[in-house]
């Protein structure tokens, strides 16, 4: 961590009338660390790389003297342009990232690149109207009240910082309520997230940011909301026509898909299982057949999405994910649990319990020492999803994010950007400079979490050598390229 501030008190988060306190994440982490001895993540450097290392430590310092020593310490203002021509920042949009592990849908692409392909089909419309639903977007139809957003943009009605704010979450929004903003925000654009050429469009375009940002692997939530195969067959197939176009421009580049549902009051139980086995039997027939001659799974696992503290508990599900039908699938669980701040909330337990080979966010692990030492022997990687963290309200500063803690126990970690598009400028880039920043990380912590990023993916152990056989090359050329130049 940065010194400075070290134990700064947060105050600000606040969730059913409870306050954190996560001063006591440096306390946990430390005795946690002794009392299991070397925490797992030391890594032997070269010289070049101890090179890049000290001209990094350099870098660090110029990006934490643009902070005012105060608190909170966040991330950097996303919407100023001072920071984007900074040594760190070039150093993370340049760094081989390994791959992105927790994303949802079509939500990793950059937000501006998004609002150019809501620009550019021509056939999308916007609500002006004030109330509930202004902002929300139709394509190739004209709800009452509506206009269409190319003309709105023309004739002045709107401008593009007017959709930024629509699409963006921001500092407003917490006084709306940040998990109520944010669900709007998909609401805003249901109409849009369920067609077929809107989505190859825009995975397409998330496809390609990933290979210019040298993502290797994009592992992402796809959320259904039906049972009906046929409806989710022609989102996969376009999610799958995106990713081959892609790949014949980036051969290296990996997508897989984890299929999800809803937990919270709106999916029944039994409709939650039954959009499921639509997942499962899919599986059996999309597969990535880019290589005709050598078909690969394209759907890898099952998760379950929504806020935790107002939705079902993992608990619910222990008979569904236990039962032969689930395991006799081959789909791994890759699962979202412990997104909260609540005393009560015990969903990594429930995840660690129904074998799950990733947890997402596993934000109040840390309330459980036993059970971190459980994902430490089994070897469960927590998907940290720090800016998103942040912008939820999880964390007021990111120096204190529980994520230093399991990085420094041994616990498998990857960085991932969560829903990107609408939490900051260039997704998984950003989440690496703040926690680079904030954690004060050296080449040598950077370096692991770009290979569990591959490690721990949901790829077969075969599939997995073949992408970090190439990282490995890239990161070798990349240290010596920054070191000499």
């Amino acid at each position: 961590m940065m010194i400075k501030n070290m134990f700064q008190i947060d105050y600000g988060n606040r969730k059913n009338g409870r306050v954190l306190l996560l001063v006591p994440l440096l306390l946990i982490s430390l005795l946690f660390v002794g009392a299991c001895g070397s925490n797992g993540n030391t890594v032997e450097l070269s010289e070049e790389e101890k090179k890049a290392d000290a001209i990094l430590a350099e870098m660090k310092k110029e990006a934490d003297a643009l902070y005012p020593d105060t608190v909170p310490y966040g991330i950097i203002d996303w919407g100023a342009d001072s920071v984007y021509h900074k040594g760190l920042y070039n150093f993370c949009k340049s760094l081989p990232k390994g791959g992105d592990l927790h994303v949802h849908d079509d939500k990793f692409i950059p937000v501006d690149k998004y609002i150019d392909i809501l620009k550019n089909h021509g056939g999308v419309y916007i609500n002006l109207k004030d109330g509930p639903e202004y902002g929300y977007m139709y394509v190739n139809s004209q709800p009452e009240g509506t206009v269409l957003l190319n003309d709105a943009l023309e004739q002045g009605l709107l401008t593009d910082e007017d959709l930024l704010e629509i699409l963006v979450m921001s500092e407003k929004d917490v006084a709306n309520g940040r998990w109520t903003s944010f669900e709007n925000i998909f609401s805003t654009l249901r109409d849009i997230s369920g067609n077929a050429e809107m989505i190859e469009d825009i995975y397409e375009e998330g496809f390609r940011n990933c290979c210019e940002n040298k993502i290797y692997l994009l592992e992402t939530r796809v959320i259904f909301v039906t049972d009906d195969d046929a409806e989710n067959a022609k989102i996969l197939n376009a999610i799958r026509n995106a990713y081959y176009r892609v790949k014949a421009e980036c051969p290296d580049f990996v997508v897989r898909v984890i299929g999800a549902t809803g937990k919270n009051d709106f999916f029944q139980l039994d409709q939650a299982f039954e959009t499921l086995r639509s997942v499962i039997r899919l599986s059996k027939t999309i597969k990535d057949e880019y290589e005709q001659e050598n078909p690969k799974d394209f759907i890898i696992g099952l998760d379950l999405v929504n806020e935790e503290d107002s939705s079902k508990s993992l608990e619910e599900y222990i008979d569904f994910f236990d039962s032969d039908e689930v395991k006799k699938s081959g789909l791994k669980l890759f699962l979202h649990a412990g997104e909260s701040l609540r005393m009560d909330n015990v969903d990594v337990n429930y995840a660690h319990r129904l074998g799950a080979v990733r947890v997402g966010h596993a934000f109040n692990l840390y309330r459980f020492p036993e059970l971190m030492e459980k994902y430490k022997e089994d070897n469960i990687a927590i998907e940290v999803c720090p800016i998103s963290n942040y912008r939820l309200g999880y964390t007021s500063d990111l120096r204190l994010h529980p994520g230093y803690t399991y990085l420094q126990a041994g616990i498998p970690v990857v960085i991932c950007s969560d829903d990107g598009t609408f939490l900051t400028k260039m997704p998984l880039v950003d989440d690496f400079y703040a926690v680079i920043l904030s954690w004060d990380l050296g080449i040598g912590d950077i370096k692991k979490l770009c290979r569990n990023a591959i490690e721990y993916s949901g790829l077969p152990e075969e599939d997995k050598a073949v992408i970090m056989n190439k990282w490995e090359k890239d990161w070798e050329e990349y240290i010596s390229d920054f070191v000499h130049e």
